[in-house]
């Protein structure tokens, strides 16, 4: 039952990055949250999260790729521009991107930069 919570929140987190990063970021920058989602996220969104997006985002799909990869743990459905991104990731921003799977990003990165 504990598994299954902590699915559906990290389902919930997934989805609401995705939604994040295919909206207008102008949109994202004029949003002031009326509340926060205790337990999810902290009382502001970490200084920086966007920023840390920002590579992914830039490229078409790329989030998707990524959480596709995340939920079938299949990483090869990763296309090269994706990949490109991936590497270009800081270090200090994947623990803010994948909180949930602290060991997916370095396979994710090690499978990019082989790809490459």
């Amino acid at each position: 039952m504990m598994r299954r919570a902590v699915e559906l929140s990290f389902l919930s987190v997934l989805l609401i990055v995705a939604s994040m990063a295919m909206s207008d970021g102008s949109a994202l920058a004029r949003a002031q949250p009326e509340h926060t989602m205790i337990g999810v996220f902290p009382p502001e969104l970490e200084p920086g999260i966007m920023q840390c997006w920002s590579s992914l985002t830039s490229i078409e799909g790329c989030v998707m790729e990524i959480f596709q990869s995340v939920l079938t743990l299949k990483i090869g459905m990763i296309g090269p521009a994706c990949c490109k991104a991936i590497t270009e990731v800081n270090e200090k921003c994947w623990p803010k991107i994948l909180p949930f799977n602290p060991s997916f990003p370095p396979m994710l990165k090690d499978y990019c930069l082989h790809k490459a």
